[in-house]
């Protein structure tokens, strides 16, 4: 009977932490979602709600890193317009648990243009938890 009552408890155990980490992963994919929104309703604004609001948040790229949300914004202000914005969606994306807070997320990101080749890069990012959001701290996009 013992030896019963410990594997139950493992069971659920192993249960409640596949619900943790699949409502955690939910959360993240929720914010990629909003992102895609706001991005393809041309909003840059809203697109960078999904940064961490600290001067401390990143973005690699091509050009170096920029630091804060404010920053970050005006780069994605600098070089992309209602023009050349394309219609943004994102796959192949795998993530790793750091800690119960803390998610490394690899994926691609894709940007559509009518009568134009799909632009396509891969991205990592540090995503944490702030309260009941996960927010971005880290972007490394290629």
């Amino acid at each position: 009977m013992k030896k019963h009552s410990i594997y139950l408890f493992i069971l659920l155990l192993c249960n409640l932490t596949v619900t943790a980490q699949s409502k955690a992963e939910e959360g993240i994919m929720a914010n990629f979602k909003e992102q895609e929104r706001c991005w393809n309703a041309h909003d840059l604004d809203c697109y960078v709600k999904a940064y961490h609001n600290s001067l401390e948040s990143k973005t690699i790229g091509r050009s170096g890193v920029t630091y804060g949300v404010e920053n970050i914004l005006a780069n994605y202000k600098k070089y992309y317009n209602d023009d050349n914005m394309g219609h943004l969606f994102f796959d192949e994306i795998t993530m790793d648990r750091i800690t119960s807070k803390v998610y490394y997320v690899v994926g691609r990101f894709n940007l559509e243009y009518e009568g134009k080749e799909t632009r396509r890069g891969y991205f990592s990012v540090i995503i944490k938890k702030f309260g009941d959001q996960w927010l971005i701290v880290s972007d490394h996009s290629s």
